[in-house]
């Protein structure tokens, strides 16, 4: 069955005002179907229901729940963070950008000689420091390989599930990262 809220989104291409009184399109099941029984849009005009049902299906919104769980588990493993030197280190947001700041400086050459060690908290934080820039060079090396590496197997996984031609495929897909 499709969802024709969504279809007639993708067919408007925008947010539609459905509210049963005032909005600007009604669907209605009097027990013999749906049908549009208000269509209050100049443009584009009303369409038929089997068109709509070209637009969206519920295969359209199992891959759309399935996709934003994928995007979902990627960003919390992120979140987990990276271990260096047996040491666990956040991936956090806040995180990110301090070791992307870090970085930029290393390689704008702003870190001085008698800056090192660079103290940097871990996920208990405890205070790391970082001795040189070939250890800084190898943390942050790490902390991309482990956010790519789930950017990356998020993706191979969402073009799994684009892929699917039926509902009990895309179920079929188990997101089984750790």
């Amino acid at each position: 069955m499709t969802n024709y809220l969504k279809a007639i989104e993708v067919y408007v291409g925008r947010e539609v005002d459905f509210h049963p009184v005032s909005g600007e399109v009604l669907l209605q099941n009097d027990g013999a179907g749906v049908y549009i029984a208000r269509w209050d849009i100049i443009s584009p005009t009303e369409p038929t229901l089997a068109y709509l049902d070209t637009l969206w299906s519920d295969l359209d919104d199992a891959k759309v729940v399935k996709k934003t769980a994928i995007d979902a588990k990627t960003e919390q493993l992120i979140y987990n963070g990276f271990t260096y030197d047996s040491k666990e280190f956040s991936l956090s947001d806040h995180s990110q950008s301090n070791w992307n700041s870090l970085y930029t400086r290393l390689n704008a050459g702003k870190i001085l000689p008698g800056e090192w060690p660079l103290n940097v908290p871990t996920k208990n934080d405890e205070a790391y420091g970082i001795a040189d820039a070939a250890t800084l060079e190898a943390m942050y090396q790490a902390g991309y390989d482990v956010k790519y590496g789930y950017v990356a197997s998020g993706l191979t996984l969402k073009v799994q599930v684009d892929a699917c031609a039926d509902i009990a495929a895309v179920n079929a897909i188990v997101d089984d990262r750790t």
